[in-house]
């Protein structure tokens, strides 16, 4: 991807990288890969993508004990998903302010950004059922829509074959109106018609 002059994948693969790192304990590694990230997707402007690298690093730094760093990088992070409107970091960004302030016995604050997490992940729900709802209602109003089109199709269908019977009917009443059955020919009426 650094050959291709790919950033924005560079740096989805840097968080790969940097997750990676984290979970086997290797911290400066995991850093380097984060700090990178973030520097080259600061260059992209992807600020939904600063802001879920910013949530990781947010992490790391909490994990190795560095509380202040982590607030630093969790606000910063908040403010940039609140702005892109990222519902989704928005309620991760609250989750994790609440798990820094628990770690520096600041219950008040984390008590008040687990409420903002649940508030912003009920919001998300409540949306993703509005979703649900309306695709459902979509769906059926397609279905609805296409039975009523198989059946003005059959109902056409018919007709056209009772029109052909009718049309048929027609020609024999006319034949059988103005020919003589036994020759063929015309009838007396055909003639005086005629």
């Amino acid at each position: 991807m650094e050959t291709l002059g790919d950033t924005a994948s560079v740096s989805y693969i840097l968080n790969g990288l940097g997750n990676i790192s984290f979970c086997q304990n290797n911290f400066s590694e995991s850093e380097n890969h984060f700090r990178r990230s973030l520097q080259l997707i600061r260059e992209v402007g992807d600020l939904k993508g600063e802001a879920e690298t910013s949530l990781l690093f947010a992490k790391l730094l909490n994990a190795q004990a560095q509380p202040e760093a982590a607030l630093e990088v969790l606000d910063n992070a908040l403010s940039i998903a609140k702005t892109v409107g990222a519902q989704s970091e928005v309620a991760e960004a609250h989750l994790s302010l609440a798990s820094v302030y628990e770690s520096k016995t600041q219950f008040e604050l984390a008590y008040r950004h687990l409420q903002n997490h649940l508030g912003v992940k009920e919001q998300l729900s409540s949306n993703m059922s509005q979703k649900r709802f309306e695709a459902l209602r979509v769906k059926f109003e397609t279905e609805q829509t296409e039975k009523e089109k198989e059946i003005y199709r059959l109902r056409t269908v018919e007709l056209a074959a009772a029109n052909a019977e009718l049309e048929r009917l027609s020609q024999e009443l006319f034949k059988q109106a103005n020919e003589d059955p036994l020759t063929g020919l015309y009838n007396r009426r055909r003639l005086e018609q005629e």
